[in-house]
């Protein structure tokens, strides 16, 4: 893999900008949402690591499962 930029750093920074994103629209109450920045940077690293791993196949059955 020769690329300039890894993918886990391209998924990290992604999923940082859609949780910085949605922690700056919250809304109190009962209509908050459950997930921020750390959320979405997590979830966007790990399904990076499950594709690298196993492929789409892996992906879709984490999806399924989980």
């Amino acid at each position: 893999m020769t690329q300039a930029v890894p993918p886990y750093l391209i998924a990290l920074g992604i999923g940082l900008l859609v949780g910085l994103e949605r922690e700056c629209h919250k809304v109190n109450g009962p209509d908050r949402g459950p997930a921020g920045i750390g959320t979405f940077a997590l979830v966007a690293v790990l399904g990076t690591l499950v594709m690298a791993i196993g492929g789409a196949g892996l992906l879709a059955a984490a999806m399924i499962r989980g």
